[in-house]
């Protein structure tokens, strides 16, 4: 398996104990099947995330730890932007990281879906990049009204399962919007998306998932990671005036 997100070490601060965290959580995922792991940090989230530049080095003290602890799993970088116009603004002038350095980009939607925030992810496919919108399950605007994911899916976007979804920790509703959402065939990854209050307190499972979906989700995870093209991937967006010119 792929896991396509996981918020460890992300903290403006890491202590030993964060480590420590962090490694007991890749281990747990590597008994769980996964092979690859992106280690995401949120950006443009003041005061909460790391910048990717401690990333990569936290990441590379991860790796040496790993190592040591013979774990393996392969660990890659990127951030997932919460949308806003300056955040877009600042994707547009490169300052922030997408996967593993490829074209493919964590999208963050919160709770919302605004047409705003449609045309942001709008102006990030103008400049080459691929969206990939994280727990769609989890935004109240596509819960309340399923079709509008269609209007990401016709900008090419991706989406991500978050597997605790379909235990129920986010609740009975996500659980059922999570599953109708893997019935229609609309995810193209899966993530554990730990962070600092799941990494130790959730044992997550892929049981839910068939072995095609599986299979699905690991040859378009590799893909990301190798910044290869999804073949099902609709990808072309309508031109339409630009918002957030730079």
């Amino acid at each position: 398996m792929v896991d396509l997100n996981a918020n460890i070490l992300g903290k403006v601060e890491c202590l030993e104990a964060d480590y420590n965290l962090a490694i007991e959580a890749v281990e747990y995922a590597f008994k769980k099947g996964v092979k690859e792991m992106v280690v995401a940090t949120k950006c443009g989230v003041q005061d909460v995330a790391a910048s990717i530049e401690e990333m990569e080095i936290r990441l590379d003290i991860l790796k040496n730890k790993l190592e040591k602890n013979n774990i393996d799993v392969k660990l890659y970088l990127a951030e997932s932007i919460k949308l806003s116009e300056s955040n877009i603004k600042d994707c547009l002038n490169g300052k922030f990281g997408s996967i593993n350095k490829s074209k493919y980009m964590l999208i963050d939607l919160d709770e919302t879906m605004t047409n705003q925030q449609v045309d942001m992810v709008f102006e990030l496919t103008l400049i080459g990049i691929v969206p990939i919108i994280v727990h769609p399950e989890r935004c109240k605007e596509i819960i309340e009204k399923i079709s509008r994911i269609e209007k990401l899916k016709d900008l090419g976007c991706l989406f991500e399962l978050d597997i605790n979804s379909l235990t129920g920790l986010y609740g009975k509703e996500i659980k059922r919007i999570a599953k109708q959402l893997l019935r229609a065939k609309v995810y193209n990854f899966v993530a554990s998306e730990l962070n600092g209050q799941l990494t130790r307190n959730t044992r997550y499972s892929y049981s839910a998932l068939s072995k095609s979906q599986k299979d699905t989700f690991k040859g378009n995870g590799l893909k990301v990671l190798r910044n290869e093209d999804i073949i099902n991937h609709i990808g072309t967006a309508k031109i339409k005036k630009k918002l957030f010119a730079v």
